[in-house]
C-alpha cells in the first residue's frame, strides 16, 4: 500500500494543512455597544440588499451528515425539494473566518482552549521533561533499589462535594515508605489469586518463569523468547481495579493476594491500559483517612482546574464519548474520576501534588490511574495567543457583522446583520462519483512541532523545538486545509488508510460518496444596514482573489471539497426609489472591486494600517491560491508512523520537524 512517490521527511514536517498567523493586535471599529449599527435604521448611509454567487467544485464534494449512520455510506445533503444543497451555515462559517483574517478581528471565542497532556518514553524534549517532573529513577528502600517515578504516590480519591475532591495517601505497610507495590504479570499468574484480576497476555507467558531450562536447552535465550511471547496479547483484557487483601515479604515483595479480609493488609489490585511490552500490575494499600497529608482539591485553592483539565482530556482522547454521559460499553470508565459523593464511592489512584502555602494555591497537581501517568503541559492554547489577540476592548468587524451573545459585563447580545440561504445545486443532472473510505481521525493541536511557532536555527546549531511548557511559545494561528489537485486524491486516501500495521481500523473509518466535479450551486447572502466598507469587506471575504479557492465538507485533508466562488453579483436597495415609486425594481448593482477598494482605503484611514501588508492577510491569500499538484503531494500528506514496504524508516512524528509557514511552503512547491 501507499504511494511510492512519498519520501520520508528531512528538514521539515509535512501536513495537508497550514496556518494563517494571528495579528499581534486586533482592530475594533466599534468602541462601545451603542456604536454598533441598529437593525431598524432607515437612511441612505446604510445598505440593504443581497449577494448572489455560484459555487463550482473542482474536486469531489460532500457536505453530509456527521453521523456514520450505522456504517452506511454518507451522501450529500438534500433539501425538502430533493435537491443537493450546501447548508447556509457552512458558508457562514467560511465567511466569518475569512472576514476575521481580512479585518484583523479575533476568533478567540471560536477557539477551544485545550490544555494538553503528555507522557513520553521515547526520545526528545518531552522525554526529559517527563522524567524530571515525575523524578523517574532509582528509589532506595531499606537499602534496596528499584526504578519508579519517585514523586508519584499511591492513594485514593473521592468526591467530597460538587466542587471538591480529596486525595488520600495510602497506609504505610511494613518497614518501608512505599505507597504502592509493583508485581509482574508472570508472578500474578503464578499465584493466581482469583480476586477478579485480568491479564494482558495469554497464559503461555507463564513458561518464562516455569520452564526456563526448556528454552535454554532448545537454544533460545529467555529475553528473546519473552519478546516473542509478549506479542500474544489477550484481546479480552480491560483495565481494572479490585479490592483485595495481601501480605508482603521483605521490603517490596507482595507474597500473597486474596479476597478482602483474607490477609493482614487491605488495599487494591489494579492495572491500567495495555501497552505492548508492559507487564506491571499494582497493589495500593487502603487509604489512610486520618493522614495529615490529605489533599483537598477545590475551586477555592485553584486545584479544581486540574480536575477540569483531566475531564477534558478524557473527551479529547475519546476515553469518554460525551460530556456528562457514561456509556459503560463504549467508554473507558476505569479512567473516570468518582462521580458519586462520599468516601465509599472513591477509587485508588496515583498522584503528585505541590501546594504553595504562601498563596494557598496548587503549583502542580498530577493524577491518573497508572504511576506513569499523563501530565498537563504548563500552558493552554489561549495562554499562548498574543495578548492583543485576546483584547476585547471594543467590537470587531466579525462581532458587528455576524453577531454575538453575552459579551461584556452586561452580558449583551447582538444579532448579526447577515443571513445565508442554503446553496442549491443548479446542475441539471448532478452525479455522484465513486465510494471512498476515509480515516476519520486527524492530528490535533497537541502536535506542537506543527501547531506552535518554531525558531529554526540555521547552520550546524541544533534546532530548538518549543512545546506547551515553554513560556515564550506562541500558537501558529488558524488552521486552513491546503487546496489539492483532483489527481492527488486516490494517493492521499491510500496513505491515510495505513496505520502502523498497514491495515485500516473500521472504528475510525467513514465511507462517503461525493458529488462529481463541476457541479454548480447557486446561493444568496442577505445583508441589513451595512456600511459601504462593511459590504466591501464581505465582498472581499467571499473571494479574496482571482484563482482563490475554498475547501468545504468531508475529506478536506485528502483533497475533497475544493470549490471556487464565481459570478458574484451585489445588489443594494435604492431607498428613495423603493419608498417613493410604485416599481418593484428598486435594486441597483454595485461594483465589487470599487467596494473592496473603499474598504481598504477606509481601513487605512481609520486605523493607519495597510491591510494588504499584514502577515495574516498575506498568509491567507497564499493558502487560498496555492494548489498542490501531483508532483508535490509528498508535501501535503499526513506524516507516517511507518513506511511500507520499508518498515525500517523512522517514525516521522518522532523526528519533531517544524512545519514551514505559508510563504516557505509556496517556495517549496514552486
Amino acid at each position: 500500500m501507499g504511494n511510492r512517490n512519498y519520501s520520508i521527511i528531512r528538514d521539515h514536517s509535512v501536513a495537508p494543512y497550514n496556518f494563517v498567523s494571528l495579528p499581534n493586535k486586533c482592530v475594533f471599529p466599534y468602541k462601545t455597544y451603542k456604536d454598533l449599527p441598529g437593525h431598524d435604521i432607515l437612511n441612505e448611509s446604510y445598505l440593504n440588499g443581497y449577494i448572489e454567487y455560484e459555487i463550482v467544485n473542482e474536486t469531489p464534494l460532500i457536505v453530509g451528515s456527521s453521523e456514520r449512520n450505522q456504517g452506511k455510506v454518507i451522501t450529500p445533503f438534500k433539501n425538502p425539494q430533493n435537491k443537493y444543497v450546501i447548508p447556509g451555515n457552512t458558508i457562514r462559517g467560511i465567511l466569518r473566518n475569512n472576514t476575521a483574517f481580512l479585518s484583523l478581528s479575533s476568533l478567540e471565542d471560536f477557539i477551544e482552549n485545550d490544555r494538553f497532556y503528555f507522557r513520553s518514553f521515547g526520545k526528545g524534549k518531552d522525554r526529559e521533561n517527563y522524567k524530571n517532573r515525575l523524578s523517574i529513577g532509582a528509589k532506595v528502600v531499606n537499602g534496596e533499589s528499584t526504578s519508579m517515578p519517585r514523586k508519584i504516590n499511591g492513594g485514593y480519591i473521592y468526591k467530597d462535594s460538587r466542587d471538591k475532591y480529596v486525595l488520600v495517601p495510602s497506609k504505610k505497610v511494613g518497614n518501608n515508605d512505599l505507597s504502592y507495590f509493583v508485581i509482574s504479570e508472570q508472578y500474578l499468574r503464578s499465584i493466581h489469586p482469583d480476586v477478579g484480576e485480568d491479564y494482558m497476555y495469554n497464559s503461555e507467558i507463564l513458561d518464562l518463569i516455569r520452564n526456563k531450562a526448556k528454552y535454554k536447552s532448545q537454544g533460545y535465550r529467555p529475553n528473546q523468547n519473552k519478546k516473542q511471547l509478549l506479542k500474544n496479547r489477550n484481546d479480552e483484557y480491560k483495565p481494572y481495579y479490585v479490592k483485595i487483601s495481601f501480605e508482603i515479604k521483605g521490603v517490596r515483595t507482595v507474597s500473597k493476594i486474596g479476597k478482602p479480609g483474607e490477609y493482614k493488609n487491605q488495599g487494591y489490585l489494579m492495572s491500567s491500559e495495555f501497552i505492548q511490552g508492559k507487564l506491571a500490575h499494582y497493589v495500593i494499600p487502603e487509604p489512610d483517612f486520618d493522614s495529615p497529608d490529605k489533599i483537598g482539591i477545590s475551586r477555592d485553592n485553584g486545584g479544581f482546574k486540574f480536575i477540569d483539565f483531566y475531564k477534558n482530556d478524557l473527551l479529547r482522547t475519546k476515553k469518554q464519548r460525551d460530556p456528562g454521559k457514561i456509556d459503560k460499553k463504549k467508554d473507558k470508565t476505569y479512567f473516570f474520576l468518582p462521580d458519586k459523593e462520599g468516601r465509599n464511592s472513591g477509587k485508588p489512584i496515583f498522584y503528585y501534588g505541590k501546594f504553595n502555602k504562601d498563596n494557598n494555591k496548587f503549583d502542580k497537581l498530577y493524577f491518573g490511574f497508572s504511576p506513569y501517568l499523563r501530565i498537563p503541559y504548563d500552558y493552554s492554547i489561549k495562554d499562548l495567543m498574543p495578548e492583543g489577540y485576546k483584547d476585547k476592548s471594543g467590537f470587531s468587524y466579525v462581532d458587528a457583522l455576524f453577531g454575538f451573545t453575552e459579551r461584556g459585563k452586561e452580558k449583551r447580545n447582538y444579532k448579526g446583520r447577515l443571513s445565508f440561504e442554503d446553496v442549491v445545486c443548479a446542475s441539471e443532472s448532478p452525479k455522484l462519483c465513486g465510494e471512498y473510505r476515509l480515516v476519520a481521525g486527524e492530528p490535533h493541536a497537541s502536535s506542537y512541532p506543527s501547531y506552535l511557532k518554531q525558531d529554526i536555527i540555521s547552520g550546524k546549531e541544533p534546532m530548538k523545538i518549543k512545546n506547551y511548557n515553554d513560556s515564550d511559545s506562541q500558537i501558529r494561528g488558524i488552521k486552513e486545509y491546503l487546496n489539492r489537485d483532483n489527481d492527488t486524491i486516490d494517493d492521499t486516501v491510500a496513505n491515510a488508510n495505513e496505520n502502523v500495521n498497514g491495515k485500516v481500523s473500521e472504528n475510525v473509518s467513514v465511507y462517503i460518496r461525493p458529488l462529481s466535479p463541476k457541479t454548480v450551486f447557486k446561493g444568496k447572502i442577505y445583508f441589513n444596514n451595512l456600511t459601504r466598507e462593511e459590504l466591501g469587506l464581505i465582498s472581499w471575504a467571499l473571494k479574496v482573489k482571482g484563482g482563490a479557492y475554498e475547501t468545504i465538507g468531508y475529506g478536506k485533508p485528502y483533497g475533497f471539497g475544493r470549490v471556487k466562488v464565481e459570478n458574484i453579483n451585489i445588489k443594494t436597495e435604492d431607498i428613495h426609489k423603493k419608498y417613493s415609486s410604485m416599481t418593484a425594481d428598486y435594486y441597483r448593482k454595485e461594483n465589487r472591486e470599487v467596494l473592496i477598494d473603499e474598504y481598504k482605503k477606509s481601513f487605512k484611514e481609520r486605523f493607519n494600517i495597510d491591510i494588504d501588508l499584514q502577515a495574516a492577510v498575506k498568509d491567507f491569500i497564499i493558502l487560498k491560491t496555492l494548489v498542490v499538484d501531483k508532483n508535490h503531494e509528498n508535501e501535503a500528506r499526513y506524516m507516517k508512523i511507518k513506511f511500507y514496504p520499508d518498515r525500517s524508516k523512522s517514525n516521522e512524528f518522532n523526528m519533531l520537524k517544524p512545519l514551514p509557514d505559508p510563504e516557505k511552503l509556496r517556495d517549496i512547491l514552486k
